[in-house]
C-alpha cells in the first residue's frame, strides 16, 4: 500500500441468527474469520495483535473491515476506539472513512453472500490515545450492528476486541480528565488547591488550582510531550488565558517546569515564538482549540530517558504559597524575554509577584541604596514602579 499506510485488516463474521422472541430484537452471534475460511483477506488485527510505529500520523492508516450477511440491512453501524475508559475515535456510516461494498462472496462458492463494511482510520484520529515514548498501549475496538434481517427481525450484535499500540519515541501523550484528579492509576496524577483571593480583592472568589506534576518518558531530546486536558481541568486552564492575546504571545497564566531543580520554562498561545526561543530550547505551547499543553523537550534532556513536567492551571506567584520558585528561575526563564518587550511590567508582577517581577528587573544590575536605578530594554524603571 503507498504512503506508508499500515494496512491492518480485520474481518469479522456478524452472522444473523434468527430466533422467535417475545420482543421485538434478533440475536446475532459475532465473530472473527479466520485467514483461511475468507476470500477478502485475513483477520490479521485481533486481541493479540499490535500496531508498530504508531506516531499519530496523518499518512498511517489502519483498515477495518466488517462483513454483514447480504439478507441483513444494516440500519447503524458505530465504532468506537477506546483507551483509558476515554472514548478517542468514533465513526459510523455518515463519515468519510466508510465505505460500503455489497454482494461480496467471502465463502468461495459463487455465491453473494455478505456485505463488507469498510473504515480507513487514519492514525491521526488516535492523536489523543495515552502512549509513552517508545511505549505500549492497549486500545479497545468497540463495534454495535444494528439491523434489519429478511424476515423483518430486528437486532444489533456487538462486538469488542483489544489490539496494542507500539509507539515510536516522537511522543508522550497525557489525556487528563477530571478522573485523574488525585488519581494515579490511569496516568497524569493532577491535584488540586483552593486559592482564596489576595486581602485586597473584594470581589474575588475562591478558585481551584489544578497541578499536574508527573515524571514523564522521553527519548531524549526527539520526544514532544502533550496533555489533553478535559472537564474542569480544562476549564480552569481556559480560564487562566488573557482573553486579547495573539497567537504567540506568552502565557503568563499558567505555570510551567521541567527537570529535576522545576526549572520554570515559557509558554506560548497556540504557536511557538520564535524570536524568544529556539530548537534547543524546553519550553510549551498551549492549543486553546483543543485545550492541550505540548512540552517541547529541548538539548538540556538529551541524554534523558524520563523529563518531570509540572503544569499548573495558575501562574507562578499562586503555586505552593508563592513558594515554589526561586529568584533565579524567574532570570533564566523570562529575563530575555522582558528585555524583548514580550511582556510588560504590570503583567510581570500579576504573574510573578514582586519578588519575581523585581528579580527579573534587577538581573545583573547593581542595587543603589534602597531602590534601584533599573534599565531593561531601553525603558528606564525605579524599583517602587
Amino acid at each position: 500500500m503507498s504512503r506508508n499506510y499500515t494496512r491492518l485488516l480485520i474481518v469479522f463474521l456478524v452472522a444473523a441468527v434468527a430466533v422467535p422472541m417475545a420482543m421485538a430484537g434478533g440475536v446475532a452471534a459475532l465473530e472473527t474469520t479466520q485467514p483461511a475460511d475468507s476470500n477478502v483477506g485475513p483477520s490479521d488485527l485481533n486481541d493479540t495483535a499490535t500496531i508498530d510505529g504508531f506516531s499519530a500520523s496523518d499518512s498511517d492508516y489502519s483498515i477495518l473491515e466488517l462483513k454483514t450477511p447480504s439478507a441483513n440491512t444494516t440500519d447503524a453501524l458505530t465504532v468506537d476506539i477506546i483507551a483509558e475508559n476515554n472514548t478517542h475515535a468514533s465513526y459510523d456510516t455518515l463519515d468519510d472513512a466508510y465505505t460500503l461494498t455489497e454482494g461480496v462472496d467471502t465463502n468461495g462458492d459463487s455465491t453473494t453472500d455478505s456485505d463488507l463494511h469498510t473504515f480507513n482510520v487514519s492514525h491521526a484520529d488516535l492523536e489523543t490515545v495515552p502512549v509513552e515514548a517508545n511505549g505500549q498501549t492497549t486500545i479497545t475496538v468497540e463495534v454495535s450492528n444494528e439491523y434489519t434481517d429478511g424476515s423483518s427481525n430486528t437486532g444489533t450484535a456487538d462486538l469488542s476486541f483489544d489490539a496494542t499500540l507500539n509507539a515510536t519515541g516522537e511522543r508522550t501523550v497525557l489525556y487528563i480528565t477530571d478522573s485523574n484528579i488525585d488519581d494515579d492509576s490511569m496516568g497524569g496524577t493532577v491535584s488540586t488547591t483552593d486559592v482564596e483571593p489576595a486581602w485586597y480583592d473584594y470581589n474575588g472568589e475562591t478558585t481551584t488550582q489544578y497541578d499536574l506534576d508527573d515524571e514523564l518518558a522521553v527519548d531524549s531530546a526527539n520526544t514532544t510531550i502533550t496533555a489533553y486536558f478535559n472537564g474542569d481541568v480544562a476549564s480552569a486552564f481556559e480560564d487562566q488565558l488573557d482573553e486579547d492575546a495573539e497567537s504567540g504571545d506568552l502565557v503568563l497564566g499558567h505555570t510551567l517546569a521541567t527537570g529535576e531543580d522545576g526549572d520554570l520554562r515559557m509558554e506560548f498561545l497556540d504557536e511557538t515564538n520564535e524570536d524568544l526561543v529556539n530548537d534547543s530550547a524546553t519550553y510549551g505551547v498551549y492549543d486553546d482549540s483543543s485545550d492541550s499543553l505540548t512540552v517541547e523537550v529541548g538539548d538540556e534532556h538529551s541524554d534523558a530517558s524520563t523529563v518531570s513536567v509540572r503544569a499548573v492551571s495558575d501562574a507562578p506567584k499562586n503555586v505552593d504559597d508563592g513558594d515554589a520558585f526561586e529568584r533565579q528561575a524567574y532570570v533564566n526563564a523570562f529575563a530575555d524575554a522582558y528585555s524583548n518587550d514580550a511582556f510588560g511590567f504590570g503583567a510581570m508582577t500579576s504573574s510573578f509577584g514582586w519578588g519575581g517581577a523585581l528579580s527579573v528587573l534587577t538581573d545583573g544590575l547593581p542595587l543603589i541604596g534602597s531602590s534601584a536605578l533599573l534599565v531593561a530594554g531601553g525603558r528606564r524603571l525605579s524599583a517602587g514602579e
